[in-house]
C-alpha cells in the first residue's frame, strides 16, 4: 500500500518506462504470481507498447498500482539535498 505521506505530481515517463519494464521482469520470474497476471493482462491490453501501457491512462501519469509502490519505494530511499 503507498503510504499517504508520500506525494509526488506525476512520474517522468522514462522513469515509469525503466520500473516497468523491471516489475516486468520480475514478474517473468515469479509468473504465477498476481504481480505476472497484472502484468500480462496490461501487455495484452497495451499489445507491449509503452505508449498504451496502463501508467499513462492514470490522471497526473502517476502509474499503476506496482510502479507507483515502486516509485515511493525508490523517493524514499534517495538522501535528502
Amino acid at each position: 500500500m503507498i503510504d499517504e505521506e508520500v506525494f509526488f505530481d506525476s512520474i517522468p515517463y522514462d522513469d515509469a518506462v525503466r520500473i516497468c519494464v523491471e516489475i516486468q521482469k520480475e514478474a517473468h520470474m515469479n509468473w504465477d504470481s498476481p504481480t505476472a497476471r497484472w502484468c500480462w493482462s496490461c501487455r495484452q491490453s497495451s499489445e507491449d507498447n509503452p505508449k498504451k501501457i496502463a501508467y499513462l491512462k492514470k490522471p497526473g501519469n502517476r502509474g499503476c498500482h506496482l510502479i507507483n509502490i515502486r516509485y515511493v519505494q525508490i523517493l524514499r530511499e534517495e538522501p535528502e539535498p
